[in-house]
């Protein structure tokens, strides 16, 4: 029985172990990511400042925040979206 007992305890904290489901998604800094670097040549800037914070400062939470705005608004190909 005590075996029992531990058996599941050890299998319940295993599930939590996982806890994809409770990890933020880092597909908000990825979606950053992919639109921003190709236009990130320029050096300092609004792009490079998505693209860099995107990629290693911001948390999934601040990219999910941000990602309309870099990826709408500073990220584009036409015009001179991003320039300073």
């Amino acid at each position: 029985m005590v075996k029992l007992f531990v058996g599941t305890v050890v299998a319940i904290l295993a599930l939590g172990a996982c806890g994809s489901d409770d990890e933020p998604s880092r597909a908000a800094c990825e979606a950053i990511v992919e639109a921003c670097h190709p236009l990130d040549v320029m050096g300092p800037g609004p792009i490079h400042e998505c693209h860099e914070n995107a990629e290693s400062v911001w948390t999934p939470e601040q990219c999910a925040a941000e990602k309309t705005h870099c990826t709408q608004e500073v990220c584009v190909a036409s015009g001179d979206a991003g320039s300073d």
